[in-house]
């Protein structure tokens, strides 16, 4: 399991907040938007100051985005040159100031109305949040404090900022809370095979029976009374 810190406020203070709990790693997750319906790539951004951990992580990240929602690759000359990393513009700021890796995460396209119908439904949000989910899992060992931002939600500066408009209705910030949602409940549930598991040791007696359920590897005593 994973300790999440779900940062809000401000980006600067949500910075400051991860750098506080000392976060392995900070995911924000946004979603792209054009003036165009065309776009269709996915693409991790981080800092002109990012580490090159942070840019193998964005890396990963818009790579599985293309091959798990059958979004193409990056067609713009700015985005890392083919690597789906953008480096730096729009969001820099968002993670210039964090002590550990930091990823803007923009799977697809809001304003692309194929894209656009994953988002309006249950399944894509939870796809979304399973590779969220999963980029924290490839990069960083259980047990680790992971920051995790929702993109233009609950800023004091700007409290009407909901992000682009999504194709056919709704907001990216709604869409990116939901997401980060579901990624923070699948980081921090007990995997199946590590939950305790039990057995029950019944006690009778002429007039009654109890059972006592216990962990299998705790130490059992019996203590035997003559009747």
């Amino acid at each position: 399991m994973y300790k999440i810190l779900r940062v809000t406020g401000d980006y600067r203070a949500r910075q400051a907040q991860a750098n506080a709990a000392n976060a392995a790693l900070y995911l924000e997750q946004h979603v792209n938007s054009s003036t165009s319906e065309s776009p269709d790539y996915g693409l991790g951004v981080v800092a002109t100051n990012a580490s090159q951990r942070s840019r193998e992580i964005a890396a990963w990240y818009a790579a599985e985005a293309g091959r798990r929602f059958d979004v193409g690759g990056p067609t713009d000359a700015d985005v890392g040159y083919g690597t789906g990393v953008r480096v730096g513009g729009r969001g820099n700021n968002n993670i210039y100031h964090t002590k550990m890796p930091a990823v803007l995460l923009e799977p697809w396209f809001a304003s692309n109305p194929k894209q656009a119908v994953m988002m309006h439904s249950p399944t894509g949000v939870n796809r979304a949040a399973a590779l969220l989910a999963e980029t924290v899992q490839k990069f960083v060992l259980p047990g680790n404090t992971i920051a995790l931002s929702i993109g233009h939600a609950g800023k004091p500066s700007n409290p009407r900022d909901r992000g682009a408009a999504i194709y056919g209705g709704g907001t990216e910030a709604a869409w990116s809370t939901a997401v980060v949602v579901k990624a923070e409940k699948i980081l921090t549930e007990v995997p199946a095979q590590e939950q305790a598991q039990e057995i029950s040791l019944v006690v009778a007696s002429e007039d009654q029976s109890i059972s006592v359920p216990l962990d299998i590897g705790a130490e059992i005593r019996l203590t035997v009374v003559p009747s």
